[in-house]
């Protein structure tokens, strides 16, 4: 129709409005600091040519919140042994261990409403030798081997660093329902701790 401004079209002037009133009554900006020389100037050049940093409104009952450092997470995959040759040692040696946050370990699976690990060879049973231990130590007989005796060593290396397990996957997710049920989520629960 005639006249009408296609959806979505917004008049310069009406963006300058906007952009004035968020510098003034949102940002704390003066007005100055609001104003172009262009009516078609955008937004975001009309609200940060000279404002300062913008601070939130902080209510005297709330306490500001702290922005938490970014999550670096990996992925390690019990199977990375097998053809890849991947093994916790190397998440040190490629220099991957110092700038993780977490490592999310794959996998365990519901079978019969418990938690069971995916791969209890790689998981608890490999034996690590000197040679190829994360801290240069093998796994004693009494000591917890695999993966899970290698994670343990690594975390006692980083103490930062998180490590959790991926539940379920690709082909281990069909007893998630049966699990999930009231009168077997308990036990499912405490298998997987």
């Amino acid at each position: 129709m005639p006249g009408r401004k296609a959806r979505g079209s917004i008049r310069p002037t009406l963006v300058l409005a906007m952009s004035a009133f968020l510098a003034q009554g949102c940002l704390g900006a003066s007005p100055a600091t609001a104003e172009t020389s262009s009516p078609t100037a955008s937004a975001a050049t009309a609200t940060t040519a000279s404002s300062p940093t913008p601070r939130p409104y902080l209510s005297p009952r709330t306490t500001p919140e702290v922005e938490p450092p970014p999550r670096i997470i990996g992925y390690f995959s019990s199977w990375g042994i097998y053809a890849r040759n991947y093994h916790v040692k190397t998440i040190v040696t490629s220099g991957s261990a110092e700038k993780l946050t977490v490592i999310n370990y794959a996998f365990a699976g519901p079978f019969d409403n418990r938690c069971i690990l995916a791969d209890p060879q790689a998981d608890t049973r490999r034996i690590y030798g000197t040679a190829d231990g994360v801290d240069g130590q093998g796994n004693g007989r009494d000591a917890l081997r695999g993966h899970y005796g290698q994670l343990l060593r690594l975390k006692a290396m980083y103490p930062d660093l998180k490590v959790l397990i991926s539940i379920g996957g690709w082909t281990l997710s069909a007893d998630f329902s049966d699990a999930a049920l009231p009168e077997n989520r308990a036990a499912f629960v405490a298998g997987c701790l």
